[in-house]
């Protein structure tokens, strides 16, 4: 990765536009102003833009000649010019000319580019840099490691590991959060031996978040160093790091660009420069080249990748509960709902909700009670498509609060009308409403072109309040929930575990003994699946007020794809309905309920006995995990995510 370059950010600079970098104004800033020509900038701007290390670095380079040729310049600007500098050819490799640089600076100085706040200069509209003395410090740590310098080490690592002050730099693309990394992990990295866990360094501990010690810098000692650890490690060999990134790509790839040309025509040396990098930057790329050539190649596996021909087949305990759930999508819905058309009869409309202090969607009193419409994922996990499920809570004189499904989904087919209540009242639900379907064949991931099918004309939507809270079987999950979640609505325990379906984690997979390690492994995967944030967004998608409203609850309820047998003496915080792999997709994507619903695919598949992939794919997202056996635990952490 280049040092110098446009909306990239590095380890010790960042280089963006100005209207994406919120850093803080300097009197840096003014003075570079001062010291730069126009074709200096040009210059600067035009290397952040190209694709090779040598432009980088010779930019960098031009930034400090014209700051020490001016003898008034000050040590603000001398501090920001000589750590991009440092770091610019640690980044590059050229390790020698940055301990020289380093080493050639005054004990002031080398403690200025080495400790404080992060500092920063706007170079010009385009162009911003920005230093970290943490990064600063920690890469050359490991590269006085790297060349047996251990005198160097210690002093450097301190600084490294000291608390990382902003310095009043708003958003600087996350070179904050790694000079926060930096000083833990160089120190791990030169410090290593056999009790260092290499899972936790190359991942880290947050498994929600890709905050490992493979991104904390990508200083080329750092790299070496990483990657020849990582090959001793007992790691599997597909999560040792990526390639280390090559510094001067092949001919066709490389492009100076009219933009440098001109820029180099009033630089007279500076081509030379160059070359000369460039020439230093290929021998480098030469002797590394058993890091570069390595490719990080994902597995081929996982539910998106896998080749179906070679899974496994589905277990006695999927085809079964496949044949139980085309009966239960074969069978009528229960339909509580009265649709009729009001036209001049519609109630009138109202400026505000029922009450002015209502926070749901919809609000109404009715003798103790209050009542509350809420929009809600927990049993209608769409995605980023916007067809929440309505629900109606209950809050009682008491404080006690119940929430009751309601079977509906917003754009399926129907949307609220602006400006009507919620009516409850002689025991009945009403709500005035229109319809406006999502088009299936609009939908798409972002869905901003989403079209629905609109009629204008208002209608009345009633139900029975009874209805709505009805519970047949009494297992604490009204017949509305049940049959959303594919139980059955006259059986307490769908699964017959012994477990009742309200209190069952798992409803719909018998309980059993468990089937040992890699059901354990199965258990920390979806513990991680089921505390997964909600990225859906809403911006710019049509239809989506109700929709960026939507609440999570107790009832939040994870639909997975999977072979049942896999979930065998498994529990979980949170409910998960499997839906087998040998359910026909069709039969969901053809009803009425489920037509949109964004099941998540999981697959997982053991490496050794002690390592595990875990895969997971809800259609618009999904990711790449790895489980690591430790002390009798299994645990978790991410390689890699991707959202549409």
């Amino acid at each position: 990765m280049p040092s110098i370059r446009l909306l990239v950010a590095t380890l010790a600079m960042l280089v963006a536009t100005a209207a994406g970098a919120a850093v803080h104004a300097t009197a840096e800033t003014a003075e570079f102003g001062r010291l730069l020509s126009k074709a200096d900038v040009a210059f600067v701007d035009a290397a952040g833009g190209n694709s090779t290390r040598a432009y980088d670095v010779a930019a960098i380079e031009l930034l400090r000649q014209r700051v020490l040729a001016d003898e008034a310049s000050s040590s603000g600007v001398r501090r920001i010019a000589a750590g991009a500098l440092i770091e610019s050819y640690l980044e590059a490799g050229l390790d020698e000319a940055a301990l020289q640089l380093y080493e050639s600076l005054t004990p002031v100085a080398r403690d200025e580019v080495t400790s404080g706040a992060l500092v920063s200069a706007t170079i010009s509209p385009k162009t911003v840099i920005l230093v970290s003395p943490q990064e600063v410090a920690g890469d050359l740590a490991v590269a006085y490691a790297e060349r047996s310098r251990a005198d160097a080490v210690p002093a450097l690592l301190e600084r490294a590991l000291r608390p990382v002050d902003a310095g009043g730099n708003e958003d600087d693309f996350g070179v904050t959060e790694r000079s926060k990394l930096i000083g833990r992990c160089a120190s791990a990295l030169v410090h290593a031996d056999g009790a260092t866990d290499w899972f936790r360094w190359l991942l880290g501990d947050d498994p929600q978040r890709l905050s490992s010690c493979w991104t904390a810098s990508k200083a080329r000692s750092y790299e070496r160093r990483a990657l020849r650890a990582l090959d001793e490690s007992a790691l599997p060999a597909a999560w040792r790091g990526v390639a280390m990134t090559a510094s001067a790509p092949a001919d066709g790839i490389v492009q100076r660009g009219a933009a440098i040309d001109l820029a180099l025509r009033d630089l007279p040396g500076w081509t030379a420069r160059i070359e000369q990098l460039q020439a230093q930057l290929s021998a480098l790329d030469a002797s590394d080249a058993r890091w570069i050539e390595r490719e990080y190649h994902a597995a081929d596996f996982g539910p998106e990748r896998q080749d179906r021909a070679n899974r496994p087949p589905a277990s006695e305990r999927d085809s079964a509960l496949a044949a139980q759930l085309r009966r239960r999508l074969a069978a009528p819905l229960a339909d509580p709902y009265r649709v009729k058309a009001l036209g001049k009869s519609a109630p009138g409309r109202t400026t505000a909700p029922a009450n002015a202090a209502c926070g749901a969607l919809r609000c109404a009193d009715s003798g103790d009670a209050r009542w509350e419409l809420l929009a809600s994922d927990d049993y209608d996990p769409t995605g980023e498509v916007p067809a929440p499920g309505f629900w109606l809570a209950r809050t009682d004189a008491d404080a006690s609060r119940h929430a009751y499904y309601l079977g509906l989904k917003e754009h399926v087919p129907f949307e609220l009308v602006d400006g009507h209540p919620l009516s409850i009242a002689d025991g009945m639900l009403r709500l005035v409403v229109r319809k406006a379907a999502i088009d299936p064949g609009s939908v798409t991931f972002p869905p901003v072109g989403l079209a629905l099918q609109r009629d204008a004309a208002p209608q009345e939507l009633s139900a029975p309040i009874a209805d709505i809270t009805r519970d047949s079987d009494g297992d604490g999950l009204t017949d509305l929930a049940e049959q959303q979640l594919l139980l059955d609505p006259g059986n307490a325990d769908t699964d017959g575990d012994g477990i009742r379906d309200g209190d069952d984690s798992l409803p719909n997979v018998a309980n059993a003994a468990s089937g040992g390690v890699a059901n354990r492994a199965w258990a920390t995967a979806l513990r991680f699946a089921t505390h997964l944030p909600d990225l859906a967004i809403s911006t710019f998608v049509p239809g989506s007020s109700t929709f960026a409203r939507r609440r999570s609850g107790d009832e939040r309820t994870l639909y997975v794809t999977a072979d049942p047998q896999s979930f065998v003496g498994i529990s979980s915080g949170r409910r998960i309905i499997v839906l087998p792999i040998s359910l026909d997709a069709s039969l969901l994507r053809q009803h009425p309920s489920f037509a949109l619903l964004m099941p998540m695919r999981v697959d997982l598949r053991m490496l050794d006995a002690t390592h595990a992939e875990f895969v997971y794919d809800q259609g618009w997202s999904g990711g790449r995990c790895a489980l690591d056996l430790r002390d009798g635990e299994w645990r978790i952490a991410t390689l890699s995510f991707w959202v549409t």
